[in-house]
């Protein structure tokens, strides 16, 4: 994880927008935060926790009092990079809040953004951000203020954290837990199943039964004598099944037979019913000609009653518009007479009461002034009355509080300490308090002078060892210097010769391949020429032949035709002199002929007999199935000619493309024969092969001498810089070993100076505690202190109670003046109040008696209602009669206009009818009726009509087909007959024979399946037991891991491994920062101690370190921590934020904290720290500046510098 940009505004001290860019402010990989104390330095880092997690460390409720004094809300926008190995992706966090009360925010918008390929994606929005950051990064916000970003107060959790919840915090982070847990459920997960497989296994085992290797014999056996039955029943079936289709034929035949001559016979029983109704339908047809006329006579004699009709409603209608119209005219006359007489006096009335609605609004302003200040006379005399019993409290408690105040004052005195008593305490008590000071510090530096002695004596030791250390490097480097010398004066001169020779071979190389392969693919392209040559001349030939045979195949396609029009036309013949026989076999004397209906038959047509018609039939199927043949010959022909032809176009277009790209492969290939030797031209693949590789393993020779070298030359040069590296680091070691060792020596003669001072500032300090403390023992200064610190605190307390009852009293004077003052006032008011009431009481009267003489009592605007309405009324009135008048005068007009067109149409529609029963009786003449009636009688409906007709040319159809049926199932019966019995055994017999047969399959498939079950079963059980055996082996080997990773042991040990590696590191770099004076271990109970190697290895708990231990400790702690960390196991964490410690430092141990700092820029790891020390500020390259607000209104603002 990286940032990238963050943008604050209305956060605690910072008003406006201010940005910060973290790629410009990390391009060195360590910056500073830095400013005056309360500037707002902190605030960048609650701007980053705000922004991904919603919250801020310091402030209560994670996000209540951030807002700015002056602002109404809160914005944060935070920019950061995850290192994902497909590549950076970059999101970025929004969140705004807004004030709800004085220290109170809410959230108003919050997004997380992505950004892909140019676009943003929205991943997530208000509620649901914390939630998809902590699934993106893997950390808490806990995890994240402890690994990552470490604000004030946070720096040194992590090393003080019981063993159980740093164990649990390094499961976070690194994500043991998950792995844990994906471990122990896919343990359970495989003996689950283990467990399921194996009671299935055993259930399906019992489900198998029977399943030995004899029972599969013994299946078989049975499976071959059912096979053996169901053939002989098949046998007998399919003979009995060729009897009984020859049969059911002829009973089919011989059943059609009886029923065409049945019915035949029913025909003839209805030829009378048939005659009849041809009669019927040849009296429909004349009636037919009648019916347009018949139909024109009844409309006209319609139209003719109905003017009748019409004249006569005219007449009434026109009396009755007569009659109206007079009555209108009188009503007329009588509203205009009463208008006239009444609308004078409502006038008047009208506007008497315009004049009352203006006096109502005037007497209601009175009635509502009167009541208001009725109203305020009575509060008023309520107020005064109130005034005068508050008075009479007041009084009293003013008396109680003067009795309290007085007896307070004689505690005080009683309180009281003596100034000098006081002085002389206090000044015993310093004293006493310096003297132990200076005694502690004595004991603490003879102490540190003895573990300095210590770490002299050790450093000595250290020298020495780096000094013989570092003469054995020397003389191992000196011999590695030697070696390089040799190596490189036998050097091979011709390296650069070789490359270049390589080269060229290489290029050679391409060359003879790009020959090979053009002459290759031309050779192939004519031999792909020559190919497609032959097949386009091989199938030319044959869309010839199939041209010539198509002709041929045409003309005996003709000749089957005509032959087949001939045989149909001569059968056709035959047929009907067939049928003319038929008919004049079935004539007797003295009945109608079917044909001609005569009832003397002197010549019946003799006919050819039924074989010529079946030689004709012979012929006539013959020709059909040689016509049949020819066509499909055709048919045949013609396609095979088609695809003859297309084949040959295709293969000449192929050729034609064959050609083209033979030219182009002659012409690729001159080109690239003139890119090789001249010599290679004619040589083989094999000789140019040959050729290349002879040169390749001359060069190939060369070049292994020259890797051999340079493989001796690296080899020597590596081993060169290992022994440059380890003199360097043992020169170093003496340089480190030499100043430790000065140090020790400079700490050794400060610590004892140091003793020796404060031995002779004990000694003054005990003279001046002798001097001051007076009648005191040293050991009662202390009791003397707090007896008059307690006198102290009972004459404050009581000094409290003084003075609120002193302000309290003020506070009641103040009130009874103020009640007195109102009072009187009061008084005032109310004499006032009581003479505006008499003077608008008496104006009220005044305008209440004009209004009542005006309107009775009544509302005016009621009354004036009344009157206008009335008005209406008259003029409504009026208006409605004389609409009325017009209305009947235009009605009666109407009518009479109506009344003779009436006359006129029944005129017109006389003349009509007697012109169209005139035409009727010409018709009726016509067609032979008598009249009207018996022509309508025989007129028939469509339907009736087409059904009577349909049913004449059915029976005579009907007829035809059934003589013809009756000759030809003759024909095919062929003089065989079957009785009923003969038929109904033959099927008993065909049936029994099926049901044999098809019981016998039944047995056949039902023994099939138990040899296929019983063979399965067999093979199943033999798989079932193999899998039994490897599963009860895996169930015992799966219930062991389960026993030895039960509950979260295996988490707990992962946990107490990574914490070890961290240790481990932390433990390097805070050897490094304190000169491998310090180490940090684990102990059995998972907690950190500290190993002190300058003082002979003492460990001890990290609960006893001072504040700087504790700092460089966390320190080391945290940066080993964000070494190993990978968000979500994918992604490195690339930065650092501290913001607690470094005012803690002495300067020496400032300067070795930097070091490693800077040195930290090195390992990607970009660092930022925040303080207000002037030396980091100095040494940083580069700068956050942070300048406080400002009193004038302006908030902190961030400023960028470099060094």
């Amino acid at each position: 994880m990286k940032p990238v940009m963050l943008k604050l505004a209305g956060l605690h001290s910072f008003r406006e927008a201010q940005t910060v860019d973290f790629e410009k402010l990390g391009e060195a990989g360590l910056f500073g935060i830095f400013g005056p104390t309360g500037s707002g330095k902190s605030t960048v880092l609650d701007a980053v926790t705000l922004a991904l997690y919603g919250l801020v460390e310091r402030a209560g409720g994670r996000n209540q009092g951030i807002v700015n004094h002056a602002e109404e809300r809160v914005l944060v926008e935070f920019t950061f990079e995850l290192a994902d190995p497909e590549g950076i992706k970059r999101y970025r966090v929004e969140r705004v809040y807004k004030r709800t009360g004085e220290n109170t925010v809410a959230a108003a918008n919050s997004r997380l953004v992505e950004y892909t390929g140019g676009a943003e994606i929205v991943l997530a929005e208000k509620s649901r951000v914390t939630d998809a950051v902590v699934e993106i990064l893997g950390l808490s916000a806990d995890d994240f203020t402890r690994a990552v970003v470490l604000p004030q107060g946070k720096f040194a959790e992590f090393l003080s954290l019981k063993p159980r919840d740093r164990r649990q915090m390094l499961q976070r982070l690194f994500g043991l837990q998950d792995y844990g847990d994906r471990f122990i459920s896919k343990l359970k997960n495989r003996l689950n199943l283990a467990k399921i497989e194996k009671e299935n296994i055993l259930g399906e085992k019992e489900g198998l039964g029977e399943a030995s290797d004899q029972a599969v014999t013994a299946a078989l056996e049975k499976l071959g004598e059912a096979r053996e039955i169901v053939r002989q029943a098949g046998l007998k079936k399919e003979r009995l099944g060729v009897l009984h289709g020859e049969m059911q034929q002829v009973w089919n035949w011989q059943s059609e037979l009886e029923g065409v001559m049945n019915a035949l016979q029913k025909q003839d029983t209805r030829q009378t019913e048939i005659n009849l109704i041809e009669k019927k339908l040849e009296l429909g047809s004349r009636a037919e000609r009648v019916a347009p006329y018949l139909t024109e006579e009844q409309r006209d004699s319609e139209a003719y009653d109905k003017s009748e009709a019409d004249l006569e409603y005219s007449r009434s209608q026109l009396d009755g518009a007569v009659l109206l119209a007079g009555e209108a005219g009188e009503k007329l006359r009588a509203a205009e007479a009463l208008r006239q007489s009444r609308e004078s006096l409502l006038l008047e009335q009208r506007s008497q009461l315009i004049r009352a609605e203006k006096l109502e609004p005037d007497c209601l302003l009175l009635q509502e002034q009167l009541k208001i200040i009725t109203d305020e006379g009575n509060s008023k005399i309520g107020e005064k009355k109130n005034l005068a019993e508050n008075l009479e409290k007041l009084t009293i408690d003013k008396r109680e509080l003067e009795e309290k105040l007085e007896h307070i004052r004689v505690q005080l005195k009683n309180c009281f300490v003596e100034p000098d008593r006081r002085r002389q305490v206090a000044n015993a008590l310093t004293a006493l308090k310096n003297y132990r000071n200076a005694q502690k510090e004595a004991e603490h530096w003879e102490r540190i002078t003895r573990d300095k002695e210590q770490e002299l004596n050790k450093a000595a030791g250290l020298k020495r060892a780096a000094e013989g250390t570092l003469l054995q490097r020397k003389g191992m480097l000196q011999e590695a210097l030697v070696r390089e010398k040799a190596i490189l004066e036998h050097c091979p001169e011709q390296g650069e010769e070789i490359n270049s020779a390589v080269q060229e071979l290489e290029r050679l190389r391409s060359r003879a391949e790009n020959y090979i392969r053009c002459s290759r693919e031309m050779n192939d392209a004519g031999a792909e020429v020559l190919r497609r040559r032959g097949e386009y001349a091989t199938l030319a030939l044959l869309a010839r032949e199939a041209a010539g045979q198509l002709a041929l195949i045409t003309g005996q396609l003709g000749e089957a035709g005509k032959a087949t029009g001939r045989l149909q036309a001569a059968l056709e013949e035959g047929r009907n002199r067939d049928m003319a026989r038929h008919l004049a076999q079935s004539l007797q004397q003295g009945k109608p002929c079917p044909v001609c209906g005569s009832i003397v038959h002197p010549a019946p047509v003799p006919g050819d007999g039924v074989e010529g018609l079946r030689s004709l039939e012979i012929e006539l199927r013959h020709a059909r199935d040689a016509e049949v043949r020819w066509q499909q010959e055709y048919v045949r022909t013609q396609r095979l000619e088609t695809a003859a032809a297309t084949k040959a176009r295709n293969a000449a277009d192929i050729l034609g493309e064959a050609e083209k790209s033979l030219t182009g492969k002659e012409e690729l290939a001159g080109l690239a024969g003139e890119k090789v030797p001249r010599v290679w031209a004619g040589l083989q693949e094999e000789d140019i092969a040959a050729e290349l590789a002879a040169r390749e393993a001359v060069l190939q020779q060369h070049r292994r001498a020259l890797l051999e070298w340079e493989r001796e030359s690296r080899e020597s040069k590596q081993q060169l810089e290992d022994k440059q590296k380890v003199h360097q680091a043992a020169s170093l070691e003496l340089v480190r070993a030499e100043e430790m060792a000065k140090g020790a020596a400079h700490a050794l003669e400060e610590s004892r100076r140091r003793m020796n001072t404060l031995a002779g500032e004990r000694a003054v300090l005990f003279a001046v505690l002798d001097s001051v403390r007076g009648d005191m023992a040293p050991h009662e200064i202390e009791d003397v202190q707090k007896e008059i610190e307690v006198r102290d605190a009972r004459s404050a307390d009581v000094d409290r109670q003084r003075e609120d009852v002193e302000s309290r009293l003020a506070v009641l004077l103040g009130e009874i003046e103020s009640h007195a003052a109102r009072r009187n006032g009061l008084l005032v008011e109310i004499s006032g109040l009581r003479e505006k009431t008499e003077a608008l009481k008496q104006q009220l009267a005044e305008k209440e008696s004009e209004l009542a003489a005006i309107t009775g009592g009544w509302p005016a605007t009621t009354v004036k209602g009344e009157v206008e309405k009335k008005l209406r009324d008259l003029q409504q009135r009026e208006q409605e009669a004389r609409r009325a008048d017009k209305g009947a005068v235009r009605e009666r007009g109407l009518r009479e206009q109506k009344l003779a067109a009436a006359t006129s149409s029944l005129e017109a529609a006389r003349q009509n009818l007697v012109e169209s029963r005139e035409k009727l009786c010409s018709m009726l003449e016509k067609t032979g009726f008598a009249d009207g009636g018996q022509a309508a009688a025989a007129l028939l409906d469509e339907p009736i009509r087409e059904s009577m007709a349909a049913e004449v040319q059915n029976f005579r159809e009907q007829r035809q087909n059934l003589i013809r049926q009756s000759s030809q199932l003759e024909n095919c019966l062929q003089g065989r007959k079957l009785t009923p019995e003969e038929w109904q055994e033959l099927q008993d017999n065909f049936a029994v024979s099926r049901r044999e047969y098809d019981g016998g399959l039944l047995e056949l498939g039902a023994v099939e399946k138990e040899y296929t079950r019983t063979v399965a079963n067999n093979n199943r059980w033999k798989v079932l037991e193999a899998r039994l055996l490897e599963l009860v082996d895996l169930q015992g080997r799966l219930e062991l891991l389960e026993k030895l990773f039960r509950g979260n042991a295996f988490v707990e040990y992962l946990a107490e491994e990574q914490l070890g590696n961290v240790a481990l590191d932390a433990s390097v770099r805070l050897g490094r920062i304190t000169g491998y004076r310090y180490a940090l271990e684990v102990d059995s109970e998972g907690g950190f101690v500290m190993r002190d190697d300058g003082n002979g290895g003492v460990k001890r708990p990290v609960s006893t370190l001072s504040g700087g231990e504790i700092f460089i400790t966390s320190l080391s702690l945290a940066l080993a921590l964000s070494a190993q960390l990978q968000l979500k196991g994918r992604y490195p964490l690339e930065f650092f934020f501290l913001d607690e410690g470094f005012g803690t430092l002495d300067p020496e141990l400032l300067e070795t904290v930097m070091t490693a700092l800077e040195q930290l820029r090195q390992e990607h790891l970009t660092i930022g720290i925040i303080s207000h020390v002037p030396e980091l500020k100095n040494r940083m390259p580069r700068r956050l500046v942070v300048q406080p607000a400002q009193l004038s209104g302006d908030g902190s603002r961030l400023t960028f510098e470099m060094a």
